[in-house]
């Protein structure tokens, strides 16, 4: 077996046994800026001339299986193209992988022609798109003793969704660089306090504590309502319907 090397000018070398590898050496000019054909290291191109969407090349990942003898298969690919039809330039980036038969190879992943990534989807709706068909989930997790967390991040600042740490099982809330909510192992949630030791306390340190029940309709009879129930049936309650009236 020999080694083929492709040298910056394009052109093909045999440099000998080197158990059958192929050695690229490419050079580009592009640093920053529009990217082409023209400024690329390596352009795979498709000839095909045809006003059809998903039009593109495939770079495949394969090897051998053994049922009794060794057969290639796709394992995995990725392919760029086109996503529409008519004079654009809108381009896409798939990601297949094969789970099933030799050779099957389904899309998993893709960045649209507008940078939105869809897992499970060929159609992102958002930046970021996860889909299926049964049970969908995301998993942040560490495997050290950082804290996962869900960050949403604006000019205005930043707010996120933490979990526990370890065996310490609770989901905080953060905004505006403080904790404002947290759920406990046991359920018990806290609005303003890190120790909750029954099912809602709410404390303000700052102040006056105050929960607001407010109903805003105008309608004569309607009231805001505290309801005490034991097992769903409602025992007492403490209603007003004006002003300082109960």
């Amino acid at each position: 077996n020999s080694t083929t090397v492709i040298d910056s000018s394009r052109n093909l070398h045999n440099i000998g046994n080197f158990n059958g590898k192929l050695s690229v050496i490419l050079s580009s000019s592009h640093t920053t800026g529009t990217i082409s054909s023209s400024n690329a290291a390596l352009d795979l191109y498709n000839p095909l001339q045809a006003d059809t969407d998903e039009k593109g090349t495939i770079i495949t990942f394969s090897d051998n299986y053994y049922d009794g003898n060794y057969n290639k298969t796709t394992r995995a690919a990725i392919k760029g193209g086109t996503d529409t039809t008519g004079n654009t330039a809108n381009g896409f980036l798939a990601f297949y992988t094969d789970s099933g038969a030799a050779n099957t190879a389904n899309e998993r992943a893709r960045f649209d022609s507008s940078g939105k990534f869809g897992i499970g989807t060929s159609s992102p709706f958002d930046l970021l798109d996860v889909a299926g068909s049964g049970n969908v989930g995301v998993r942040i997790r560490t495997s050290g003793g950082g804290v996962p967390q869900l960050k949403f991040h604006s000019a205005a600042g930043l707010e996120s969704i933490s979990s526990g740490v370890g065996s310490i099982r609770n989901m905080t809330f953060n905004v505006g660089n403080a904790e404002r909510l947290r759920i406990d192992s046991a359920g018990r949630v806290g609005i303003g306090t890190q120790t909750p030791n029954q099912i809602l306390v709410v404390s303000d340190n700052s102040g006056e504590t105050t929960l607001a029940i407010n109903n805003s309709t105008t309608t004569t009879g309607n009231h805001s309502r505290l309801d005490f129930r034991h097992n769903s049936i409602t025992g007492s309650q403490i209603k007003s319907e004006n002003i300082e009236d109960f």
